[in-house]
């Protein structure tokens, strides 16, 4: 059992942010290419290694918890959350998730070795798989934001179970995808499971238990990693991949995969977010460029959370504005059904126009945005995307088990002064 630094305060949420005053083992030296050493193993993915000692938090020089909620994030939520106030944006994200499919205390899990999207007899389906980890990681919110130990029992089984069992994805190239996906929501449940206490409590997760969790997620990494080796970096594949990566490095106290991650996130957003503000798949359909958003977001607030704003906060082709805040002020319109003059693409030979109305409602990323941009990083013409997301997207739904959803609850106007 892991016990975390604990600060007893009466009747509020009690995390604990552990920086480190050592690097781990898992350091990389600041010469290191993060880029370089992918290990591919073979073409359905390796079987697990044997899963070593969880790492100490107090050594791996991550701060915890550090994925989408930090400590000082959790305590606010718990307190609007006890607040009752139906006008505040974080108890009506907590309302959507008691009401979500997801809140289920009643699951029996039902975990597989070999997870494929055309499965074989005694093989899961990717869809099953993110269904238990969405279920795993509201369960755990549920606990952290209001003392269900009930919930954390449940998402505590759900874990161990799927963790006992895992190998890896197999199937077509379509494995990376889906291990990319699944990948941040066991990692966000492990988080909190693992640095996470609620009124002085901790979660009782046995030390045999994490090592199989941790395994769990370097096989999932394994394959998710090789997007990064030829399989579409420039798309929502991309941005899976490196949030993928930043995920696992926090939890696993790696540096050099949260390295590798951050910096592909860096060198291909410019080809993913383009200077417009619109990704690169709008072409496709509505969907898949919001994915893609999706993800640079979650992952620049994994480095926010890390004490690294460069994600946010970067520039590309002589742009004055971040990447990100014009990507979030182009969707504004799309979001709210207003179409988007678009010239001729690739697949579209023709001038068009482009909408997406509920397209990114239950995919977790204009909350976390528009929270940094508007309270932690002020930034001047974000009433149209705050317009989109009070009547389009708020409270943010939990319906895909993509990424980490919830997002109104973890960061509805989180960081506002009134708090």
């Amino acid at each position: 059992m892991r016990f975390p630094f604990l600060l007893a305060l009466a009747g509020c949420l009690i995390l604990s942010t552990i920086p480190a005053p050592a690097q781990s083992t898992n350091a990389a030296p600041a010469s290191d290419n993060p880029l370089s050493g992918l290990a591919l193993g073979g073409d359905n993915g390796p079987t697990p290694a044997s899963p070593a000692a969880p790492v100490h938090p107090a050594a791996d020089g991550f701060v915890h918890p550090g994925i989408l909620t930090g400590a000082d994030d959790l305590a606010i939520i718990q307190k609007r959350v006890d607040r009752h106030d139906e006008s505040d944006a974080i108890y009506q994200g907590w309302e959507s998730v008691l009401h979500s499919r997801f809140a289920n205390v009643d699951l029996t899990p039902h975990p597989f070795a070999i997870v494929e999207r055309k499965p074989k007899d005694g093989e899961g389906d990717p869809a099953e798989e993110r269904n238990e980890a969405m279920t795993a990681y509201t369960l755990t919110l549920m606990w952290v934001c209001n003392h269900d130990t009930h919930a954390r029992d449940k998402a505590l089984e759900i874990m161990n179970a799927w963790a006992a069992v895992f190998q890896t994805h197999r199937g077509d190239e379509n494995r990376y995808l889906d291990s990319g996906w699944v990948l941040p929501v066991w990692c966000s449940a492990g988080e909190l499971m693992r640095y996470g206490s609620v009124r002085g409590e901790v979660a009782d997760w046995k030390t045999d238990d994490e090592a199989k969790f941790e395994a769990m997620i370097r096989a999932l990494e394994a394959n998710s990693v090789k997007i990064l080796k030829g399989f579409n970096p420039n798309s929502n594949w991309g941005t899976t991949s490196f949030l993928a990566d930043m995920s696992a490095g926090v939890f696993l106290g790696d540096h050099k995969m949260y390295a590798r991650g951050k910096a592909a996130l860096l060198e291909h957003m410019p080809k993913i977010i383009t200077q417009d503000g619109y990704c690169n798949e709008v072409f496709r359909d509505a969907w898949h460029g919001t994915v893609a958003l999706t993800g640079a977001i979650q992952a620049a607030e994994i480095a926010r959370h890390q004490g690294d704003e460069s994600v946010y906060l970067a520039q590309y082709d002589g742009q004055s504005d971040p990447r990100l805040l014009v990507a979030i002020r182009w969707y504004a319109n799309p979001l709210r059904g207003i179409g988007v003059p678009m010239p001729p693409m690739t697949w579209k030979k023709a001038a068009w126009t482009y909408n997406s109305p509920g397209a990114a409602r239950s995919i977790g990323g204009f909350e976390i945005a528009l929270n940094y941009f508007t309270y932690l990083h002020p930034s001047p013409n974000l009433d149209d995307i705050r317009d989109a997301v009070l009547k389009t997207y708020r409270p943010s739904g939990q319906d895909n088990g993509l990424f980490i959803e919830s997002d109104t609850l973890t960061h509805g106007d989180l960081n506002k002064k009134d708090n």
